[in-house]
């Protein structure tokens, strides 16, 4: 699968939602070092672009480093090498389909499959190949694009045609009920967290291991976004010390087919926020009485606040 160019168009590092994703996925892997998952040793794979926000986070929290960025075109091949931010980043330039291989014999691997493209059909045949090359304990993570396939011109007809060509089993599953071609737009992203949760099981379960779920994050910093993923793990393996650690993350979607967790950035000035974080964690149903806010919204900052990122402006 190619790798896209969204980095020509969104700088990686002002992305409040999608920086939120990466530090509750720190904390994550932060827990499970603590209950026998040696997340320092393991290789981080991953799409870093120019910015490689996740590989500093990563290295900086976790002490990762052995970590491999797949940049899939040659034009900014010296852009990448110039921006990588350690020595010990490998760089490899090409589609993943071509490195896919280069997965096997490796120790246990955190795999971001970072795409910025609507699902579609080499995408499910890289996440297919990637679990049968990687080793039991390793993490495996897909983003994908939950907008709409095609032109602003297509419609449910041409979305279903699309997924279709992709899962024709999960299409008709969601297809309408009426018109059985078709497919609407609020069942996008569901279909996607379908297709992708049952191609990671089926995998799993084809190299006799099972898949246990993680992340199931929806999000959207001008394009709706889903992030799917989890641990491959042998079928004998202990899953309680996993949930001991995990269960108290109100993100944590631990079963396949649960509802999206819906990063919601709220938006507030730097005031109300100051404010807010000295209120926290509030008790369910507080509203503050100095400002307006819906009920709700303190509850969900309360699951946010302390991987909500700060944005200044700094004159070097």
């Amino acid at each position: 699968m190619a790798i896209g160019e969204s980095y020509r168009k969104v700088n990686y590092e002002l992305r409040p939602a999608k920086q939120i994703e990466r530090r509750m996925m720190v904390d994550v892997l932060m827990k499970l070092s603590t209950v026998g998952f040696q997340i320092s040793e393991y290789v981080y794979v991953g799409f870093g672009s120019v910015f490689f926000v996740d590989y500093t986070l990563f290295h900086k929290f976790l002490g990762i480093r052995r970590m491999v960025s797949i940049e899939g075109g040659s034009n900014v091949e010296r852009r990448v090498h110039f921006n990588k931010p350690y020595d010990f980043v490998d760089i490899y330039i090409g589609d993943f389909s071509s490195y896919v291989q280069s997965l096997q014999g490796m120790n246990e691997v955190i795999l971001w499959l970072d795409f910025d493209n609507v699902l579609d059909s080499s995408m499910v045949r890289d996440l297919d190949s990637a679990v049968g090359y990687l080793k039991s304990n390793s993490i495996i993570i897909a983003t994908v694009d939950s907008e709409p396939p095609g032109s602003e011109k297509d419609g449910p007809a041409e979305w279903f045609s699309h997924f279709n060509e992709v899962a024709p089993a999960e299409a008709a599953e969601f297809a309408s009920a009426e018109a059985p071609d078709r497919i609407a737009r609020r069942h996008i992203s569901k279909l996607n967290q379908t297709i992708l949760e049952r191609r990671l099981q089926e995998a799993c379960n084809y190299s006799g291991r099972e898949y246990f779920p993680l992340f199931n994050f929806f999000y959207g910093d001008g394009h709706d976004m889903l992030t799917v993923g989890g641990i491959i793990l042998d079928s004998d393996a202990d899953r309680s010390n996993i949930r001991g650690a995990i269960d108290n993350l109100p993100f944590i979607r631990a079963q396949t087919g649960m509802e999206h967790y819906s990063i919601r950035v709220p938006n507030l000035t730097r005031k109300e926020r100051i404010y807010l974080d000295s209120c926290m964690p509030c008790a369910d149903g507080w509203l503050p009485e100095e400002f307006e806010m819906l009920p709700g919204e303190p509850e969900h900052y309360r699951e946010l606040f302390k991987y909500l990122p700060a944005y200044a402006e700094l004159l070097l």
